[in-house]
């Protein structure tokens, strides 16, 4: 421990920092009466506390840290004068920390903050942003697929071979995440970089507001051809979400609409033009009902099954009101048909790939391959999607390949992100420009960029950033299940209770770590809470709008009640 005594602002700075920052508002100075004062925070590395009090009386700042007892870092007595201290907070590692300050007397404090030691900040990527600029752009979302499912991902299946070869000619994000698991609210933070709370669309009849610019708005103002093809009906032109798109085009949610989909994906991305263009495509592959054609269909079943559980959207609600566990051979007869669902759908996304490679023009391409939110089979008692923040749910596939150009082949990052990151990273890659409002997410091209070398980086090296999760929590926030991912542990807030689970040895979440790791729940806790009073701190309620009887019969085809 080292311990500075001085007047304030003479004290002595740590030799080693090499960068400093303070940490988020936590640590902004807020001079007051001390008596009690406690802060949570999370620290990455080596640091320093900086404090600076004046008055008459005592002073005592503690740490307390998961594993070791109360630290007293100070105990001291002020006779008046303005005094400055910078302790040395224990531990060099990522960590959670609550700090304690305690006074008797009349001490006022005058400064509050925390100095990290950093490596020096490694000089931004001279290549990749901007190298996208004029770039074609498609996004494939395959809706409801958990990268869990997928082989690249460690699926014991074989189900995505070419998203797969993708991955290994690209970027693999390893840890990424929708914020929410449902639809039409994630799609909107996908394509705002913002968290449902703050861009207010929770109800399936709500449209995006206009304050919000789209990533289609974006492309479009750089001269893009726009092209939104869309197979869920849910984010249907009414909630704002076809702004800036200047074909839109809602295709039915079975195979024949897929088809359909797919012939007309292929047909933009093979049309000759001097402007480049923009592709969303939206998949409703591999969201329930599962049934894909008969030949994906019997990939993975077992042929001594003799139940009737059909992967239709009426035997998924009869599984998921049994609630039978997440083993049973109700559960995985959907998984299997589910599974064959994904080996479709990532076959139709290599068919339009290779559609382009046979044309010799697969290199004009920037593709992001991903998915809106996951699929649970009964993992948490729950099967399907649209109501908890657990893996199964929110953990999605996120790729970035682009051939001959800058991005790295054969990158996997295990840095975890999130889809409000790909509005960001595209406005950086792309070079478009930035929306009129406030952007959340942040660019991953730092984490993209590697200079052409293979990286995978490991699990113990995550970056200590938070990332935020909700569930579909409609018109009552009792209903709201709620998580903080940072480094490899996750906080789960659900009926008034937490959770914690270290992701890298729990990946299922079955072991709750909170009565073993108090101060790492509560700094978790804290920061969660705290994000969700901010992000719901203003009326964001989207405006709603009507939804017709032939939008109500698709949502219901996919197992939506509708209102």
């Amino acid at each position: 421990m080292a311990l500075v005594l001085g007047a304030c602002g003479e004290g002595p700075q740590p030799p080693e920092v090499l960068a400093s920052a303070l940490y988020e508002t936590e640590f902004l100075q807020r001079p007051g009466r001390v008596a009690f004062r406690e802060e949570t925070c999370w620290i990455g590395a080596r640091a320093w506390l900086h404090v600076g009090a004046i008055g008459v009386g005592t002073l005592r700042v503690e740490v307390a840290m998961d594993g070791l007892d109360d630290t007293v870092l100070l105990d001291t007595t002020l006779t008046g004068g303005i005094r400055s201290e910078t302790l040395e907070l224990p531990g060099t590692d990522p960590r959670p920390l609550i700090i304690t300050l305690k006074s008797t007397g009349d001490v006022t404090l005058l400064a509050f903050a925390v100095q990290e030691l950093r490596a020096p900040a490694q000089p931004p990527p001279t290549r990749l942003p901007g190298s996208m600029r004029g770039r074609n752009v498609v996004v494939f979302v395959a809706d409801s697929l958990h990268a869990e499912h997928l082989s690249g991902y460690g699926y014991e299946r074989d189900t995505s071979p070419y998203i797969d070869r993708i991955a290994e000619a690209g970027v693999r994000f390893r840890y990424a995440y929708s914020q929410t698991s449902w639809t039409l609210s994630s799609v909107s933070s996908l394509f705002t970089s913002v968290e449902q709370e703050r861009h207010g669309v929770l109800e399936l009849d709500q449209r995006l507001g206009d304050e919000f610019s789209t990533l289609a708005e974006l492309f479009s103002s750089a001269g893009y051809r726009t092209v939104g093809l869309i197979q869920n009906g849910i984010i249907w032109p009414a909630t704002g979400l076809d702004r800036g798109f200047a074909e839109y085009t809602i295709f039915p949610w079975h195979t024949e609409g897929t088809r359909q989909l797919m012939a007309r994906a292929v047909e933009v991305m093979l049309e000759v033009s001097d402007d480049p263009f923009f592709l969303y495509v939206h998949l409703t592959p591999p969201h329930q009902p599962y049934q894909p054609p008969a030949s994906f269909r019997e990939l993975y079943l077992d042929p001594e099954y003799d139940g009737e559980v059909d992967g239709s959207i009426i035997s998924c609600a009869i599984v998921a009101k049994a609630s039978p566990p997440a083993g049973d051979p109700d559960v995985r007869r959907l998984a299997a048909l589910y599974d064959g669902h994904i080996r479709y759908v990532d076959d139709q996304i290599g068919n339009a790939l290779r559609a382009m490679l046979g044309a010799g023009r697969l290199n004009e391409l920037l593709v992001v391959v991903t998915s809106d939110h996951g699929e649970a089979f009964l993992q948490h008692g729950a099967q399907g999607h649209n109501s908890h923040v657990y893996e199964e749910m929110v953990r999605i596939p996120l790729v970035f390949y682009a051939p001959e150009s800058p991005i790295p082949v054969g990158q996997v990052v295990d840095a975890p992100v999130t889809l409000l990151d790909v509005m960001p990273t595209l406005i950086d890659l792309c070079a478009l420009e930035p929306p009129r409002h406030r952007l959340r997410g942040a660019s991953l091209v730092g984490l993209l960029e590697s200079h052409g070398a293979s990286v995978r980086s490991r699990p113990e090296s995550f970056v200590p950033r938070s990332i935020f999760m909700t569930s579909r929590y409609k018109d009552d926030p009792a209903k709201l299940h709620a998580a903080i991912r940072i480094g490899r542990h996750k906080l789960v807030t659900r009926g008034g209770r937490a959770f914690l689970y270290d992701l890298v040895a729990d990946p299922g979440e079955t072991e709750d770590l909170a009565a073993q790791r108090p101060v790492h729940a509560r700094v978790l806790e804290h920061r969660l809470d705290a994000w969700y009073a901010d992000a719901t701190s203003r009326d964001s309620a989207a405006e709603t709008v009507a939804l017709d009887p032939a939008r109500r019969q698709a949502i219901r085809a996919l197992g939506y009640g509708g209102k």
